[in-house]
């Protein structure tokens, strides 16, 4: 989902530390970008024990500079047809409120706590103009670990190999964001007394604090769950300060994990024995009526099916400037795991949507978890969608069957009873 907007931005989820007085901000010039970034570039190659293949270009930025870059790099990858599909998605299933403009929450988000950028188009470094010294350095460690990366097996390159699906996508921004995580703390924590940690952490106030987990959690977990599964470590505290070797990176970009089930619970990935691959599910294409036009299909994955499982009470917005709620943080649950596979599918037909999601679980057991939770949502689920069809015809069904364990959620508005599409989900060989 939007996620997937893939912008390698310094958003800063700064480790925990004592608050440090903030230092004065710097007064940025190229020369002094340029000799801090080769000083930084240094310390990068000495981190991870690999060179650069070639100089990384470093620039001041404004605002205006980012949201132009955000935009570009949008129109790179989505289209406004995929987008307003998977805003729609979101708003029938409960996620996100009914009147959210998606894309400006996102938007919003991203401008008001990025400090530096990279882009892959160009293998450029960007700093935010106004960026304080003891931030910028902490930003340059993290973006110049993703040019690292980026010059040695191509970021975007990877990334257009793993098609569409958000739940690919996700498990793969983990291992980009993971990496630079890694480096970065570890620069950090041989440059504490020079740096401004709570700088840093000042820049998440209130960015989180009132924004749906649809939006800033996926985004989050890729810093942190990343972080974790590179280090094969399951709980992502224990992993904050670590290392990875240089190998696992390495395999890690050129075999991405398959699913974010596999960067939640990483011996499913590094443990051949325990290697759990997803069930492909893919729609039947006779079973869409004639006069339907499919918006959108798309995987979720265990993180988003985690966030859906939730009780909506429970998926609210976060302090990320507090170090204790920064902590508490989960990315999955029991209702979510055991999650095997996924496929949804969003259909028009005139003003009508109708959204199937199919899930294939691991056990029985695990079905029936994930059906009690979303048991508790569904009269919920049927007002959302009453409003959404103007107060229409609107309905909500969750369905399990077994061999194997499946659970379906139809949502839908605008549709007679006689005239629901039947869909049909094979899995894949």
């Amino acid at each position: 989902m939007l996620h997937a907007l893939p912008l390698l931005l310094a958003t800063h989820l700064a480790t925990p530390s004592a608050p440090q007085e903030a230092a004065a901000q710097a007064v940025w010039t190229q020369e002094k970008l340029e000799a801090t970034a080769l000083e930084i570039q240094a310390d990068i190659e000495r981190l991870r024990g690999q060179k650069f293949p070639a100089p990384v270009k470093v620039r001041l930025a404004s605002k205006a500079d980012l949201r132009k870059y955000a935009v570009e790099r949008m129109e790179k990858t989505e289209t406004p047809e995929k987008l307003s599909a998977d805003e729609t998605i979101a708003k029938l299933l409960g996620v996100v409120p009914r009147d959210m403009d998606v894309i400006a929450e996102t938007m919003r988000i991203l401008e008001s706590q990025v400090v530096g950028f990279y882009d892959p188009d160009t293998d450029s470094f960007s700093l935010m103009d106004t960026c304080p010294l003891g931030v910028a350095r902490m930003t340059m460690a993290h973006e110049l670990a993703h040019a690292l990366d980026d010059q040695l097996w191509g970021i975007d390159k990877i990334l257009a190999g793993l098609g569409k699906d958000t739940d690919a996508q996700l498990a793969y921004w983990g291992v980009v964001e993971g990496s630079a995580t890694i480096v970065g703390n570890r620069w950090q924590l041989e440059h504490m007394k020079e740096l401004d940690t709570a700088g840093a952490q000042d820049l998440m106030k209130g960015v989180f604090d009132n924004a749906p987990q649809w939006l800033w959690k996926p985004l989050v977990g890729n810093y942190l769950i990343g972080a974790g599964f590179l280090q094969r470590k399951e709980d992502w505290k224990s992993a904050a300060m670590g290392s990875a070797p240089t190998a696992d990176v390495e395999q890690a970009f050129l075999k991405p994990p398959a699913s974010c089930e596999m960067v939640l619970h990483p011996e499913k990935y590094w443990d051949e024995s325990k290697r759990d691959l997803p069930k492909r599910l893919a729609l039947a294409a006779d079973s869409v009526p004639k006069d339907w036009k499919v918006l959108r299909e798309d995987t979720f994955g265990e993180l988003y099916t985690a966030i859906l499982a939730s009780p909506p009470a429970k998926r609210g917005g976060v302090d990320m400037a507090n170090p204790m709620a920064v902590l508490g943080l989960r990315f999955t649950n029991d209702a979510a795991k055991g999650w095997g596979g996924d496929r949804v599918a969003l259909l028009a037909k005139g003003d009508a949507r109708f959204l199937q999601w199919e899930t294939v679980w691991d056990t029985q057991e695990d079905a029936d978890e994930f059906l009690m939770a979303l048991a508790v949502q569904l009269e919920g689920l049927r007002e959302n969608a009453k409003a959404l069809g103007a107060g229409g015809t609107a309905s909500v069904e969750v369905v399990a069957t077994a061999t194997p364990p499946r659970v379906r959620v139809v949502v839908h508005h605008g549709v007679e009873a006689a005239a629901k599409p039947e869909l049909r989900f094979a899995v894949a060989p």
